[in-house]
């Protein structure tokens, strides 16, 4: 049975897929800086935010599920630590589809939908879905007019990888494996998110966008 959701203060939905795999080590203090900045800098925003949160290693951790900000905890060294493989599909399938049933069960308004997945390599390790399963789900949830996908990523050619995963070049992008490099990928997130609430507050109803992170400033698709 799908749950309802009272949605008459609800504009945005925020699904942040994020890699937790051993190699994530080497910018685990960016990381941690990079997200819990974003969440700040998200809760001063105008517009009301439901926020998911998954980790990914070899298993998939669905840590929060369209929880206000208030309630999602800050990073800390004990609460992200870095350890296995790459499960991306099996991560990014098990989020949107959960996320997509509740959003069917929103009667009041229909809301704006943003998942970002971000990752310092290639996936390697899941065992339910594969790349085919993420584009078609993708591909359907795009045509609905209010889904937007962000793909970033470290180490790998991340606009040939999201191409074939579905994802628009325009919402692709590279940042450096560093914990600089992940902390301007984190605030590049945070300008795509911040443009596509004010997009949706200034329409008056849900968006969905091709070229979020192709429209920032600062480097190609916004990561320098």
């Amino acid at each position: 049975m799908k749950k309802t959701i009272n949605t008459k203060t609800i504009t945005t939905i925020v699904n942040f897929i994020l890699d937790r795999s051993g190699s994530m080590n080497e910018c685990k203090e960016g990381t941690i800086s990079g997200f819990n900045k974003y969440l700040k800098d998200l809760q001063k925003k105008k517009g009301h935010v439901l926020f998911s949160l998954t980790f990914f290693d070899t298993r998939v951790d669905k840590k929060y599920t369209l929880v206000p900000l208030s309630e999602v905890k800050k990073l800390n060294s004990e609460n992200y630590v870095p350890d296995g493989n790459t499960a991306l599909y099996d991560a990014a399938i098990d989020t949107i589809e959960q996320v997509s049933e509740q959003v069917d069960g929103m009667r009041e308004s229909k809301p704006t939908v943003l998942t970002v997945i971000m990752t310092d390599g290639e996936e390697n390790s899941s065992v339910h879905h594969d790349r085919e399963c993420l584009n078609d789900l993708i591909s359907k949830l795009q045509k609905a007019g209010n889904w937007t996908f962000i793909y970033l990523g470290a180490n790998q050619d991340s606009w040939d990888n999201a191409r074939h995963m579905g994802f628009s070049s325009g919402n692709v992008a590279n940042y450096q494996s560093s914990n600089l490099g992940t902390m301007r990928g984190m605030n590049s997130v945070f300008m795509a998110t911040s443009n596509l609430m004010d997009s949706s507050l200034t329409a008056g109803k849900a968006m969905a966008s091709v070229d979020l992170l192709a429209n920032l400033k600062g480097g190609q698709n916004g990561i320098t």
